[in-house]
């Protein structure tokens, strides 16, 4: 906010002060002239008032506009709160800094309990997926030992559980992924093969044909995050593509998935 806009602001904000400064010179004026001062007296105590008054509004106006502008910066970066205030000068400002001090608390308190049932539910899920596993691992021995067509639908649908469960962990872990990253040049080649075979068994079921010829392309990223960006992009082409092909081209530092699918 520009100076000027920040000056009527602050006019405004002291509107009865002044008006209250404007009653008292009427008052003092008035009682001079019922005692016939001479009208120079008057207006030298006038102006005397005035000029006092000024320099006060003055100084209260920069100091208006610092703390103005101080709440301005606060509101712009509110991570600073975390910082200690300053100390309260007045009664008013002691409530002020009270109510802050309360509310930070509360919200430690309200990030610390919504942390801790994160944690609990990732633990809990981390578990659940790891039990499941066993039981779907069994399943899959038991249809691959007989190679019929009832099996081998069977083993498509058991292996979408399989990926279900495992989205299951990847989405919990999306909030935290900034600490769980691992950056590094890596082929995009062998990204996207382990990808198309963990859902070869899919393609095949469908009688989808996957085209994908290969690429030297290296990048700079996260090889665990990437396969699993592979993975939903395969997993929706297949999901929503009942018949042709699904088409991986990765050149010019752009991956690309394709199919004939309704879109």
């Amino acid at each position: 906010m520009n100076a000027m806009k920040l000056f009527w602001k602050y006019l405004r904000q002291s509107a009865g002060t002044l008006l209250l400064f404007a009653g008292f010179a009427a008052v003092f004026a008035l009682v001079f002239s019922l005692y016939d001062l001479e009208t120079e007296a008057v207006l030298y105590a006038a102006a005397l008032c005035a000029a006092g008054g000024g320099t006060a509004a003055a100084v209260k106006f920069l100091i208006f506009r610092t703390k103005y502008r101080e709440r301005e910066r606060l509101i712009r970066n509110i991570a600073v709160l975390s910082e200690p205030l300053p100390e309260p000068k007045t009664p008013e400002q002691a409530q002020w800094t009270e109510m802050l001090d309360n509310l930070r608390e509360h919200c430690r308190r309200l990030e610390t309990a919504a942390q801790k049932e994160r944690t609990e539910m990732l633990d809990y899920f981390t578990v659940w997926v790891h039990q499941i596993k066993i039981p779907i691992s069994v399943m899959h021995m038991t249809l691959d030992s007989a190679d019929t067509a009832e099996n081998r639908a069977l083993s498509g649908e058991l292996f979408r559980i399989e990926q279900y469960a495992e989205m299951v962990l990847c989405y919990f872990r999306l909030e935290d992924s900034a600490a769980d990253l691992v950056s590094g040049l890596v082929q995009i080649d062998g990204i996207i093969r382990a990808a198309v075979r963990k859902y070869a068994v899919l393609f095949i079921g469908k009688r989808i044909r996957i085209v994908y010829a290969g690429t030297d392309m290296k990048a700079v990223t996260d090889s665990k995050w990437l396969q699993f960006v592979m993975e939903q992009l395969l997993s929706n082409a297949v999901k929503y593509t009942e018949h042709g092909s699904v088409t991986v081209t990765a050149a010019d530092g752009r991956i690309t998935v394709t199919d004939t699918g309704i879109g």
